[in-house]
């Protein structure tokens, strides 16, 4: 049997070797199935190590070099140095110079479906359908319409150390109600703002269509904030044991009820409008009752980010199709679903909702690719979730290796708690996808684009190069914050992405170069690449750079083309680049003996990006993994080298029978097909 359709499970950030651990432990039984009636290996990502490179490489078949979307921002020529165009927005399409998978797939008749995908918009076919994507955050700004908010009794913690943005409200007795439920307490209400018309606190002027209604548009505050009520709270005791629950209403009447709610207890979506810049957007959003005491003298609610119902889908009208018929989609929902950094051993109640909101996604995306190949019939499907990553960016992974500084055992069980979790979440969408959407002709494939390894110190090359007077500083009069003085800087990393690129400040290419092309030029590259090999960390002696060359020498490793730097350098796994912006020499927050590398002390995260494919430490590496199984692959066949992710798109094409994408550069993976 010929393969005629096809299914690419993603999950950002999933390592090999965790996922071979919990595939021998048992917890993955559906993908242990799939390898065992297929073929499984390790994966190479390109360089840049990061999401979009790699899920853009995964569907073109293409280097960077060719494909052109080199991390989450890349530099034009004729842009300033530090000036990046963002390959995560709603135009991330057009910045990519390499046809993609699903085109190819249309070319030979096939309908796809691109759900939750990096760098998918606008769209690129014409009778496929797409929905959500295009950044790691699931969501693009224009598809939120205001904040996620905890109300609460207590006072608001400061700025700094909020988990979310809080807003404090009060509990008293309930009065004027109709329709009361039986309680045993004397009933107590409270309200929430749905409305907040402060820039400060918000992007949107949030007014509920029901609010307008009753009591008038409220115009957006330009001073401080001003709350407008618009939902009421009617706390009750259900059983005669201490109040334990909560109803959210539109008026003071139980009629109007939104949500009742116990602890730890989700409303369903609840649909209201928003009013921004004059016109007005329906929403969707989700309460969650986080915490009650018994005496009713303490509650927090959880209102997650208002998200549009609309405008998120390819053809446009099948957003409310989706709405109608599964739900709105909550882009983000399993990555940033409202608190920072929830995935903390310490924090208990966020890690709960933390899991919640990805088992929420996940099932979300099942019932969406299964209602639209029942309705539409689809014959390739493109998903994405962003689940792995976030343990790497968020805790790291030096708290489950023994020999790292700091290691504490029960810190080791509980991180592995967390990670044995999410892959759990994993292999749960893995098994109801394929029992859901396939079929006897589907080729499956679970793949992922990178992983992470721990990091421990923090270099600033910018720092470096300061110091060595090949990037100057120089103080803005008006605003008094430093800016680059283009007029005696000749090398530049722009700060944030991608941290690999080193730029030579070029006459004639770059608006304010000051470098001739030639000797000088040569000279420039030779004097940075000598100091980078030069740095030595004063605490081991060691330098902390791995490789680092030439853009002519880095085509290797599919570094070329005009948007490739002029340099190109990696870490060695434990150190990694201060993305923040270079300090003036004064303001530098470093010791005497740390200026002379630029080195300070930076545990607790992991990373990816700035390290080469192959880096690995603390039983942790930077590699993908590759799973695929279906007609004309080998069953059981265990890869002893891994591949590179280039290879994916050719091999599919392959299998499918029909022309790889245009400028696809990977090679066919004949040793895995029967």
């Amino acid at each position: 049997m010929k393969a005629k359709k096809f299914m690419i499970l993603g999950f950002d950030g999933a390592m090999p070797e965790h996922f071979n651990r919990f595939l021998h432990e048992g917890h993955m039984p559906n993908i242990a199935r799939l390898i065992k009636k297929g073929t499984y290996s390790r994966a190479l990502p390109a360089p840049p190590v990061d999401s979009p490179t790699n899920w853009v490489t995964i569907v073109t078949g293409a280097w960077p070099g060719t494909h052109g979307i080199t991390s989450f921002t890349i530099h034009l020529p004729g842009d300033p140095l530090d000036v990046g165009r963002s390959t995560v927005g709603l135009d991330s399409t057009k910045l990519c110079k390499a046809e993609f998978l699903w085109d190819a797939a249309e070319k030979a008749g096939k309908k796809c479906l691109v759900m939750n995908y990096l760098c998918s918009w606008p769209p690129t076919f014409k009778n496929g359908m797409l929905v959500g994507g295009p950044s790691p955050s699931g969501c693009a700004p224009e598809w939120n319409k205001g904040v996620p908010v905890n109300f609460i009794t207590e006072s608001p913690s400061s700025k700094e150390t909020q988990d979310i943005f809080e807003f404090q409200i009060s509990l008293k007795k309930a009065e004027g109600w109709e329709n009361l439920p039986k309680s045993f307490s004397q009933p107590l209400e409270s309200k929430i703002p749905s409305n907040f018309t402060s820039s400060k606190l918000a992007s949107d002027v949030w007014q509920s269509e029901w609010e307008q209604l009753h009591y008038g548009k409220t115009e957006e505050e330009k001073s401080d904030p001003i709350w407008d009520p618009t939902y009421h709270l009617l706390i009750i005791d259900s059983k005669n044991e201490g109040y334990d629950k909560v109803y959210v209403c539109r008026e003071k009447n139980i009629a109007t009820s939104i949500a009742n709610l116990r602890v730890k207890e989700w409303s369903d979506w609840t649909y209201d409008k928003v009013v921004s810049d004059s016109q007005r957007f329906k929403v969707g959003f989700k309460f969650r009752l986080n915490e009650l005491s018994p005496k009713g003298d303490k509650i927090e609610i959880f209102r997650t980010i208002p998200y549009k119902t609309d405008g998120w889908t390819y053809p446009p009208n099948l957003a409310q199709e989706i709405v109608e018929n599964v739900g709105i989609y909550a882009g983000g929902f399993e990555t940033y679903m409202g608190y920072r950094h929830p995935i903390r051993v310490e924090k208990p109640k966020l890690l709960d909702i933390y899991f919640e909101c990805t088992s929420h996604q996940l099932n979300y995306f099942v019932n969406v690719a299964r209602y639209l190949k029942k309705k539409y019939s689809w014959d390739g499907l493109f998903s994405l979730l962003h689940l792995q990553d976030e343990i790497g960016h968020q805790i790291g992974f030096d708290g489950i290796n023994p020999s790292a500084p700091g290691y504490d055992p029960k810190i080791e069980k509980a991180h592995w708690g967390i990670i044995r979790k999410m892959y759990e979440h994993m292999d749960e969408q893995v098994g109801k996808m394929v029992k859901e959407c396939w079929s006897e002709d589907m080729l499956t494939i679970v793949i992922s684009d990178h992983a992470a390894v721990p990091i421990r110190k923090s270099i600033s090359v910018n720092g470096v190069l300061q110091l060595a007077r090949l990037l100057t500083i120089k103080t803005d009069k008006e605003t008094g914050y430093s800016k680059i003085d283009w007029s005696r800087t000749k090398a530049y990393i722009r700060p944030g992405f991608p941290m690999e690129y080193i730029w030579v400040n070029l006459k004639g290419r770059d608006p304010q170069g000051i470098v001739d092309p030639g000797q000088d030029y040569d000279d420039v590259i030779d004097q940075t690449l000598s100091l980078l090999y030069g740095l030595k960390d004063p605490e081991t002696g060691r330098c902390p750079i791995a490789l680092a060359l030439r853009k002519e020498d880095a085509k290797m490793l599919g570094h070329w083309g005009e948007r490739a730097s002029d340099m190109l350098y990696f870490y060695k796994p434990g150190y990694t680049g201060d993305p923040g912006p270079v300090p003036l020499p004064e303001k530098m927050r470093y010791t005497d003996e740390e200026k002379k590398m630029m080195i300070s002390s930076r545990p607790g995260r992991g990373n990816h990006s700035g390290f080469l494919p192959t880096a690995k430490l603390g039983g942790c590496s930077n590699e993908a993994i590759f799973v695929i199984s279906g007609p004309g692959v080998k069953k059981g066949y265990l890869r002893t080298e891994p591949i590179w992710l280039v290879d994916v798109a050719p091999t599919l094409a392959y299998l499918l029978d029909f022309p790889a994408p245009a400028q696809s550069e990977g090679h066919v993976l004949y040793d895995i097909m029967c």
